[in-house]
C-alpha cells in the first residue's frame, strides 16, 4: 500500500497547476527525502531528477521551507527572486509533461488483485465532495498545465459549458475560502471575474454573482483584466478598497456554491464514479 499512497500524496503536492513552482517553498517540501526515496525505489528516474534539480536551485544551503519561501516571495504577492521564480516555473512545466504519478499509482492498483481489494471499497465509498474535488483537480490540470494564462483562457473557452462553469466557480470558491473575495481579485483568478459572474448566475447563485459584480464595479470601467493592473489599482486605492472587497466574503461564504457545483456536475453526468 505504501508506494501507492506515497505516489498519490506526491501527486497532490506537485501535480496542481502550480506544481513544482511552489512545492519547494511550501511546508510539504520538508518531506523531500521521502519523496525522493519513493521515486527512486519505483524507478521513476525522470521525476526524481527534476525534484533534485529543484533542490539545487536553492544552492548548497537548502534551508527551511520558511527561509526558501521568503527568498522566493515577500509573502504579499511580490516575487523577490525573479530568476528563481522563472526557473521553478520552467521546472514545473517539465515535471507536468512526465506521466502523472496518480495514473502510475492507479496502474499499480489495476495490476494487483490484492491492491484492488484494498482500494476499490475506498473508491466506492468516496462522497460527493471528494468526487467534485477529483473533477476540479482534473480540470485545473487540463486548463493550467503549462502555467500560461493566455493558453489557459483558450483552454477554458474550449471546455464544455458544464465543465467550464464548475471550474470557474471552484476557482472563486477556493480563493475566497483561502483568503477572501479580495484575494480572488488580487490574484490572477480575478482575470476571470466577468466569466465567473456568468457561471454563478447560470448555477442560480444570484446572490453570489451580485457580490462578484459589486467587486468588479469597484475597479471602475473598463474592468482591469490584467492581474498587475488590478494590483496597482488596489495599491493606489489604499486599504479602504481592500476592506470593501473583503467584506463581500460574508455574502458568499455560505456553502451554496459547493452544493450547486455538485448538483450541476451530477445533472451533466460528469461527477466521477
Amino acid at each position: 500500500e505504501q508506494p501507492v499512497i506515497m505516489l498519490a500524496v506526491i501527486d497532490a503536492w506537485t501535480g496542481s497547476k502550480d506544481g513544482l513552482s511552489t512545492y519547494f517553498v511550501l511546508e510539504n517540501s520538508v518531506y523531500v527525502d521521502e519523496v525522493l526515496s519513493t521515486l527512486d525505489a519505483l524507478g521513476l528516474k525522470e521525476h526524481a531528477a527534476l525534484i533534485r534539480e529543484g533542490q539545487a536551485l536553492f544552492g548548497p544551503d537548502y534551508g527551511t521551507s520558511r527561509s526558501r519561501y521568503y527568498r522566493w516571495s515577500d509573502g504579499h504577492g511580490t516575487i523577490r527572486d525573479e530568476q528563481l521564480d522563472a526557473d521553478l516555473d520552467a521546472l514545473a512545466v517539465r515535471f507536468r509533461a512526465l506521466p502523472s504519478l496518480l495514473d502510475i499509482a492507479a496502474a499499480r492498483i489495476e495490476r494487483s488483485a490484492e491492491l484492488k481489494a484494498i482500494f476499490e471499497p475506498i473508491r466506492a465509498q468516496a462522497d460527493d465532495d471528494q468526487r467534485l474535488a477529483f473533477l476540479v483537480s482534473g480540470l485545473l490540470d487540463c486548463v493550467y498545465r503549462d502555467n500560461n494564462l493566455d493558453t489557459a483562457r483558450a483552454r477554458l473557452a474550449a471546455l464544455p459549458p458544464a465543465h467550464a462553469r464548475i471550474l470557474l466557480v471552484s476557482i472563486f470558491e477556493m480563493e475566497m475560502l483561502n483568503g477572501s473575495v479580495e484575494q480572488f481579485f488580487y490574484n490572477s483568478s480575478g482575470d476571470l471575474a466577468l466569466e465567473t459572474v456568468v457561471a454563478l448566475n447560470t448555477l442560480t447563485l444570484g446572490k453570489h454573482a451580485n457580490a462578484v459584480q459589486q467587486g468588479i464595479d469597484m475597479f471602475g470601467k473598463p474592468y482591469p483584466r490584467l492581474t498587475g493592473t488590478r494590483r496597482d489599482f488596489l495599491a493606489n486605492a489604499g486599504p479602504a478598497l481592500s476592506d470593501k472587497l473583503t467584506a463581500l466574503t460574508a455574502l458568499v461564504d455560505d456553502g451554496a456554491m459547493h452544493s450547486a457545483m455538485i448538483r450541476s456536475a451530477r445533472e451533466a453526468g460528469i461527477l466521477p464514479d
